[in-house]
């Protein structure tokens, strides 16, 4: 199961998977994660422009020929997970498959940035499940001025009661505009 939400007054969005192991075995499954981003004003400007790089568990994007608004902004995507490898290349992620089938289903990612490359995101992680095991890992997505505030915004949001939290409040609000007026 996916819910995927942007909580009130942030500048991120919240991914939430929820699995369930039923078979009486361990299991370890990958998932791949693909953003095909544009961090300016049109994505033929700026691919080849973004340069991806990780620490820890969080995947940073950055446009670095922009001038305009996107200039001192730094994209992220923080996972709950550890995340195992990454790219900023398409043909790394996809070589001779496609959106269905990539090539990135049956090896590693390169750890390369894309710089001067085809431009996207890709992230492989690996969850491993315990027999019978039900469980949920998160993935933030957004935008910040700097490192620092990323930092404070995963090591604050990136937790089970913190999602649930944002989630009942979001929830919330639609709830209290979309009834609001009842004819």
């Amino acid at each position: 199961e996916l819910t995927i939400f942007t909580p009130n007054e942030q500048s991120f969005k919240v991914l939430n998977f929820r699995f369930k192991n039923n078979l009486n075995e361990e299991r370890k499954i990958k998932i791949l994660l693909y953003i095909k981003n544009v961090l300016g004003e049109d994505e033929i400007l700026t691919n080849g422009n973004l340069e991806v790089e990780k620490n820890g568990d969080i995947i940073y994007v950055n446009n670095v020929f922009s001038e305009d608004v996107f200039k001192d902004k730094k994209m992220y995507i923080a996972s709950s997970e550890k995340i195992n490898s990454f790219t900023g290349e398409k043909v790394d992620f996809f070589g001779e498959g496609d959106l269905k089938r990539p090539d990135a289903l049956f090896r590693k990612l390169n750890n390369q940035s894309g710089l001067g490359k085809d431009s996207c995101v890709g992230i492989e992680l690996y969850v491993n499940f315990h027999k019978f095991e039900e469980k949920s890992f998160y993935i933030i997505i957004g935008q910040e001025s700097s490192k620092e505030k990323v930092g404070e915004v995963v090591k604050k949001y990136l937790n089970k009661e913190e999602i649930e939290k944002l989630f009942d409040e979001t929830k919330q609000k639609w709830e209290n505009i979309l009834t609001t007026i009842n004819i």
